[in-house]
């Protein structure tokens, strides 16, 4: 394993430096009995999350009806690879992605159309991609040619990154499906480096309103139901929903209608995960001045871009 990487990463169970035993294929804690198995090449800090977390498992469902083409594409939530480039580069105000330098953590790899497109435009930058699915041990067969991309599994809530070691953070779509709003933020806070480093994240917002989530109230825990039933009421409602949307013209978060496939591609990812947030722009500052956050910024709804001055 490459030793600068390796020298990011610690101990979920007590913040030691870890060692790479070849031999073993794992990374061993120098201070602790932890060990955490690699798989593909991939470093898996919280494995049996799984099989007991019900927010991974849904994930891993998800990722693997897409790579199966039993949704969308070449597109995710719509949007194509070159999509997610031109977002990254809006979140981070960056004009010119090819010279664009520095350490970048994606949390919540998914797909993987974001750090693969970012892996062939960004080649100075050192990229580390993590998620707690399955997907990113799948993930390794494509990215494993870009010497520039590393890969973990891992708990954002207990990130196995050392703190103060990254200059950019980027967050879609991610920290509304964990346990806690505030503690995803104050750990991703934590990791950035002092001085300019970075964290951008987008969440749900809780003043615009989203069918997705309408329906999901509706039919209670769905994120309990068996998988493959909450697949089959993903193809069952995306004709209703997508006649909704096309008589009402009330597209949750989007200004034109998507297609059949997306519409049943967001009501699985709405009503597979065990937590769903949503937030105003209140709580957000809110949880910034818990934070002493100072230096943020909101962008649309709802993205926030937090930056790390040198005395926080």
């Amino acid at each position: 394993m490459n030793s600068k990487i390796l020298d990011l990463y610690k101990c979920v169970n007590c913040d030691s430096q870890l060692k790479d035993n070849i031999e073993k294929e794992v990374l061993e804690c120098t201070n602790c009995s932890s060990e955490y198995p690699i798989i593909n090449k991939v470093p898996a800090f919280c494995y049996n999350a799984l099989n007991n977390n019900i927010t991974a498992k849904a994930f891993s469902e998800q990722w693997t009806h897409y790579k199966n083409g039993e949704y969308e594409e070449d597109e995710v939530f719509g949007l194509k690879a070159s999509d997610y480039l031109e977002h990254f580069c809006y979140a981070f105000n960056i004009k010119n992605i090819h010279d664009f330098e520095g350490t970048i953590l994606e949390v919540g790899v998914g797909s993987g159309h974001l750090i693969n497109v970012l892996a062939q435009n960004a080649p100075k930058a050192t990229i580390i991609g993590m998620d707690i699915s399955d997907n990113i041990f799948k993930l390794s067969n494509i990215m494993s040619k870009y010497p520039n991309v590393f890969l973990i599994q891992g708990d954002l809530l207990n990130p196995p990154i050392k703190k103060f070691s990254i200059k950019y953070i980027y967050s879609s779509g991610v920290i509304h499906h964990t346990k806690s709003v505030y503690g995803s933020i104050k750990s991703l806070w934590g990791l950035l480096k002092d001085n300019n480093g970075q964290l951008y994240f987008w969440i749900y917002p809780s003043y615009q309103y989203c069918a997705y989530d309408r329906l999901r109230n509706m039919l209670g825990k769905p994120y309990l139901f068996k998988e493959r039933t909450r697949y089959i009421l993903s193809k069952i409602l995306a004709p209703f929903l997508w006649v909704y949307f096309f008589i009402t013209k009330k597209y949750s978060y989007k200004i034109s209608l998507e297609s059949l496939k997306t519409v049943s591609f967001r009501i699985f990812d709405n009503i597979s995960p065990e937590f769903q947030h949503r937030v105003s722009k209140e709580e957000i500052k809110e949880y910034c001045e818990k934070l002493n956050i100072t230096n943020y910024t909101i962008k649309n709804d709802l993205g926030v871009l937090c930056i790390k001055d040198k005395d926080e």
